[in-house]
């Protein structure tokens, strides 16, 4: 009985002790599983890590670096702009002359906008578009001139940009290799005062800087306010410069405009012509007929040439009886032929006054830039002597320095 017991709890024991141990080899398994995974989730948060790394270098990195590259570049356009505009509006507070501030301007732009030519017109009383400063070959500034004032007929906006497909089409562009013309109308209180043209021959360049174009406005704008206060500043030196006898300029207005028109011709690479003239014995007249006599025979003379005159000329009073008459842009024989039919002119004109009437003659001479002088007082010169000359041969008559011999002195 006790052995059958024994054998009973021995059985239980190791039922016990199997079950005890099978527990353990479970819960020691479990705990090893446990580890593992965790080794594992361990093992695939790292290689996550690692791939999100690898995601930044390729991907966040690199658009990081860009938006903080195109941070430093705007503020560097930022501060581009503010520079191009403050040296735009210090153009305008400098003494210098219409033509050499509007060459500054035009230089500003150029360097910014990367353009090869840039080109300010300015527009007359007569509707026209004349060059103020370029830097476009020479050979074609006069034709791309001609060219811009027929297309401003057709604009109806207030610029005119051609690209390569339109270009393509226009024989003009095309013979002058212009890939990209913007042209565009400045306006000052609603009217037209002059025009700024931007030209290169690679539209690529252009595209290329495109970021400088979307603020074009705003520069244009001030490049506008700028040339308007310019050109507004002339007008009054002109009207300050207005003799009040002959309603012609006056000889402040040479000694000022012409210094301007020499280097103004210079950059064009073109030339200019002047024709000084004096009324033949108008010593007479004021002897005979009384000092309002004569005062309205310089009158009517100055009127009358300066209704004969056309696009980029201009008369002014030079002293006394003398005038002078500046021709822009234009051949000797033209001038020669346009002061003749003046000459000619005048000869048939009869001044009346408080009841005594007389006929007037007046004799010329005519020099040119830059063939007959570099600065204005050698072709003032040389124009008074070819001047002396006519006098000399019998006044009421023509004579273009460097077609004389003009021995005769200059007159004191």
């Amino acid at each position: 009985m006790i052995d059958l017991l024994s054998k009973e709890i021995l059985i239980l024991v190791l039922l016990l002790l199997t079950i005890l141990f099978g527990t353990m080899f479970v819960i020691k398994t479990v705990q090893v599983s446990k580890l593992k995974k965790r080794k594992l989730e361990k093992e695939a948060k790292r290689e996550k890590e690692k791939q999100l790394e690898k995601q930044y270098e390729c991907y966040e990195k690199p658009r990081r670096e860009k938006h903080e590259k195109h941070d430093k570049h705007d503020k560097y356009e930022k501060h581009e702009v503010v520079t191009l505009l403050t040296n735009l509006l210090n153009v305008g507070f400098t003494n210098l002359s219409l033509t050499e501030q509007s060459a500054r301007m035009a230089q500003l732009l150029r360097e910014y906008y990367n353009m090869e030519y840039v080109t300010f017109y300015i527009k007359g009383n007569d509707g026209w578009f004349s060059t103020l400063t370029t830097n476009m070959p020479k050979y074609r500034v006069t034709r791309t001139e001609r060219y811009y004032n027929n297309e401003s007929q057709s604009m109806t906006s207030d610029s005119k940009v051609t690209v390569l497909e339109e270009y393509e089409k226009d024989s003009f562009l095309r013979s002058i290799n212009v890939e990209y013309s913007n042209f565009t109308l400045i306006k000052q209180k609603g009217k037209v005062i002059g025009a700024l043209l931007l030209e290169h021959s690679n539209r690529t360049e252009v595209e290329n800087n495109k970021t400088q174009f979307e603020l074009y406005n705003k520069i244009f704008n001030t490049t506008s306010l700028v040339l308007s206060h310019l050109i507004e500043v002339s007008n009054l030196i002109k009207k300050v410069s207005t003799d009040q006898l002959t309603d012609v300029y006056n000889r402040r207005f040479i000694d000022v405009t012409l210094s301007e028109e020499i280097i103004k011709h210079i950059n064009l690479g073109q030339s200019f012509y002047i024709a000084l003239m004096d009324i033949d014995y108008f010593k007479k007249f004021n002897d005979t007929y009384g000092h309002q006599f004569g005062d309205e025979v310089l009158k009517k003379v100055s009127k009358y040439i300066k209704d004969k005159l056309g696009q980029h000329s201009w008369v002014a009073r030079y002293g006394g009886e003398e005038f002078l008459i500046f021709i822009a842009n234009s051949f000797p024989e033209k001038v020669k032929m346009k002061i003749e039919s003046i000459r000619e002119g005048i000869s048939k004109l009869e001044v009346s006054y408080g009841g005594q009437s007389a006929s007037v003659t007046v004799s010329f001479g005519i020099a040119g830039f830059p063939q007959d002088g570099g600065i204005a007082e050698s072709i003032i010169s040389n124009a008074d002597k070819a001047l002396y000359q006519s006098k000399a041969d019998g006044r009421n008559r023509v004579t273009v320095w460097g077609d004389c011999i003009c021995k005769t002195k200059q007159r004191k």
